[in-house]
């Protein structure tokens, strides 16, 4: 939802993609911060009530990333209290699914907040490491994750671990596999 937006009567709000993220995770996917400024955590453990959102989805609101700033938005009705939280950034689009279709709208909610979701203390239990390292992709720093995890918690596990380049050559897998029979049939 977004303040001072609201859908006509009978219908809903179109659906926005939605992430909980933490401090640093935009410059460890190597997005850049178009407008505003990062979640921090101050934010976090202050339960400030921010939100980052993507340059599509402010251009569609507001027309500019900058004049998106300072507008409230909220992820439904909440259980108590207004559930409003102020934009304070906006990030460049992510191509979440495929790198040939359009990036999804997306609000990004820092890891915790009150009054979320029908919670009056919404924690984000499941989490996803994001570690930009030129050691990417080497035993060495999947082992060094893994005891980090498990000095703070031994039955944590760590898995489905992947590289850029591996969710990279899954979103190009479809387009590959074209050109690849384009390929074939061409040479017949």
């Amino acid at each position: 939802f977004v303040e001072g937006k609201d859908p006509a009567p009978g219908t809903t709000p179109p659906m926005r993609r939605m992430k909980t993220v933490s401090p640093g995770y935009f410059a460890a996917i190597g997005t850049q911060l178009i407008a505003g400024r990062d979640i921090t955590w101050n934010d976090i453990y202050g339960r400030v009530k921010v939100a980052i959102v993507s340059e599509n989805f402010a251009r569609e609101l507001w027309g500019s990333p900058a004049a998106a700033l300072g507008h409230r938005v909220r992820d439904s009705v909440p259980a108590s209290g207004d559930g409003w939280r102020q934009i304070i950034g906006v990030v460049e689009d992510v191509h979440e699914d495929a790198l040939y279709q359009t990036a999804p709208a997306f609000v990004y909610w820092p890891t915790m907040m009150e009054n979320f979701g029908g919670n009056t203390l919404f924690t984000m239990r499941a989490v996803n490491l994001v570690i930009r390292s030129n050691e990417a992709g080497r035993e060495s720093l999947l082992n060094g994750v893994r005891s980090a995890v498990s000095s703070v918690n031994s039955s944590m596990p760590v898995f489905l671990v992947r590289t850029m380049k591996d969710l990279y050559d899954q979103s190009m897998a479809r387009t590959s596999f074209a050109l690849i029979m384009l390929a074939i049939a061409a040479s017949m």
